[in-house]
C-alpha cells in the first residue's frame, strides 16, 4: 500500500528506522519528498498483518523537539490480503451434507473486530436455499458458529417434478432445491420443485452455498 506522510514542520533523520514495526512488514520504495513530506510502500513477507508505528518521542525537528502522544502520534495496520472465510460443518471442511441437523463454523484468515467492534454479524450470513439459521455465536474474533436444519419433506416423489440437472446449471432459485442421491449420475444433480429434498430418498446429499 502506498503511504505518504506530511508533518506541519521540517523534521531531520527520519528515516525507516524511525518506525517500529511488526515482524515481516516491510517498508520500501522509502523517499524524502521535502524535509516535511515522505513517501513509502508497506508489504509483507508473508500471508500476515501490517501494522507500523511512529512512537512519541522518535521524530525531532531542528530545535530538537519531538513528537508527542497529542501533537504527532502515528499508528497504522493494514491487512495484507484479501479476507476470506473458510466453512465447516462439524469441524470439517465442506459444502454439502447429509444431516438434517447441522452445525456450521465460519472461520476467517483475519480479524473481524476492529476497535473492540465485531464488524460481523447473522445478517451477512444467508443459505442458498433459503434455511433459517439459528444460535449464531461469535466463538473469537475469527469464528463463529450456528445451526441450520434441514426439514423433511414427505411430499411424494412422483408429485415433485424431479429431473437431472448439470452443476454448472448454477444455484437454483428459492423454490428449487438441487441434491445429489444413489440415484442420480455423480455428475449431476437432482432439481426439485421444493424447498427440501424428499425423505424417501434412500441417501441425500445437500450441496449449499452461504
Amino acid at each position: 500500500v502506498n503511504c505518504t506522510l506530511h508533518f506541519n514542520n521540517e523534521v531531520v533523520n527520519f528515516g525507516p528506522s524511525s518506525f517500529t514495526k511488526t515482524t515481516g512488514t516491510l517498508i520500501i520504495n522509502f523517499a524524502e519528498i521535502s524535509p516535511s513530506t515522505y513517501t513509502f510502500q508497506l508489504a509483507a513477507e508473508s500471508n500476515a498483518n501490517v501494522s507500523v508505528l511512529i512512537e512519541p518521542g522518535t521524530v525531532r525537528n531542528a530545535s530538537n523537539a519531538t513528537n508527542s502522544a497529542t501533537t504527532a502520534f502515528f499508528s497504522f495496520e493494514y491487512f495484507a490480503y484479501p479476507p476470506s472465510v473458510m466453512l465447516r460443518l462439524y469441524g470439517f471442511t465442506g459444502l454439502k451434507t447429509n444431516k438434517l441437523n447441522n452445525l456450521a463454523y465460519l472461520i476467517f484468515n483475519s480479524t473481524t473486530t476492529y476497535n473492540n467492534t465485531d464488524h460481523f454479524s447473522s445478517t451477512f450470513v444467508s443459505i442458498s436455499p433459503m434455511l433459517d439459521i439459528s444460535n449464531f455465536e461469535q466463538v473469537d474474533d475469527k469464528m463463529y458458529k450456528f445451526n441450520f436444519d434441514i426439514v423433511k419433506n414427505d411430499t411424494a416423489v412422483d408429485d415433485l417434478a424431479i429431473h437431472c440437472v448439470s452443476p454448472s446449471a448454477g444455484l437454483p432459485d428459492a423454490n428449487h432445491t438441487q441434491f445429489l442421491c444413489n440415484q442420480c449420475p455423480r455428475s449431476e444433480r437432482c432439481q426439485i420443485a421444493s424447498m427440501y429434498p424428499p425423505s424417501s430418498v434412500e441417501y441425500v446429499e445437500f450441496p449449499f452455498h452461504v
